[in-house]
C-alpha cells in the first residue's frame, strides 16, 4: 500500500501545473489541464466544461497520461486515455461517464483488457477504482486536510494502476461531480 497527495486547485478552470507528491514529500509527476485550441480555451472560460482534457507526467517511472475529451459539450460521456510508457509503447483505453444521478456519480474504465468503476461516496466524498467484479480496491481517494486548499490524498492497493493515472482520473471526477 503506497500514498500519495496532491493540493487540489480551487478553481475549477485552473491551467497550473499539480505536483503529485509521494509519501517522503518528493514530487513525482505533475497534472495539468489541457485544450486542444485557444478558442477551446475560450470556450471554457465562457462555458463551464466546455473541454476537459488533462496530461499528466510521471517523473521517475517516464509514464505520461492523456485524458482527451472525446465528445461535444452537450454530450460529455467518454474520453480517450492513452498511457504512453518509457521507451515509447502506449496504450490507448476509453474512459465512460455511466451517471444516472449527480449526487453517485460513476465512471467505468477500460484499460488493457480490465474493467475498472470509479465511483465517489455520497456523504464521506471518497473515491474508489473498483475492479470489474466490484470486489477489489485497486485505489481510494480523500481529502485528508483544508488548510492551504484542499490536499487529496490517493492510497494505491497494488499496481494495476499507475499514480499518475489514477491522480488524473481523480482531478477529471472532482472537475465534473
Amino acid at each position: 500500500m503506497k500514498k500519495y497527495v496532491y493540493n487540489r486547485p480551487l478553481l475549477k478552470r485552473s491551467t497550473a501545473p499539480i505536483l503529485l507528491k509521494d509519501e517522503h514529500d518528493q514530487a513525482i509527476g505533475s497534472i495539468r489541464k489541457t485544450y486542444k485550441n485557444k478558442m477551446n480555451r475560450a470556450l471554457s472560460w465562457a462555458i463551464d466544461h466546455w473541454e476537459l482534457s488533462l496530461k499528466g507526467e510521471d517523473l521517475q517511472a517516464g509514464t505520461s497520461v492523456e485524458i482527451v475529451d472525446g465528445s461535444s459539450w452537450f454530450g460529455r460521456k467518454k474520453w480517450t486515455v492513452t498511457v504512453t510508457r518509457e521507451g515509447g509503447e502506449s496504450v490507448t483505453s476509453t474512459l465512460r461517464d455511466q451517471s444516472k444521478i449527480a449526487t453517485h456519480p460513476k465512471f467505468e474504465l477500460v484499460h488493457e483488457g480490465q474493467t475498472y468503476t470509479v465511483s465517489k461516496d455520497l456523504l464521506n466524498r471518497t473515491t474508489r477504482i473498483l475492479n470489474s467484479n466490484g470486489n477489489a480496491i485497486i485505489c481510494e481517494m480523500k481529502n485528508v486536510s483544508f488548510g492551504k486548499g484542499i490536499k487529496r490524498e490517493i492510497v494505491m492497493h497494488g499496481d494495476a494502476l499507475c499514480p499518475i493515472f489514477a491522480a488524473c482520473l481523480d482531478r477529471l471526477f472532482h472537475t465534473l461531480y
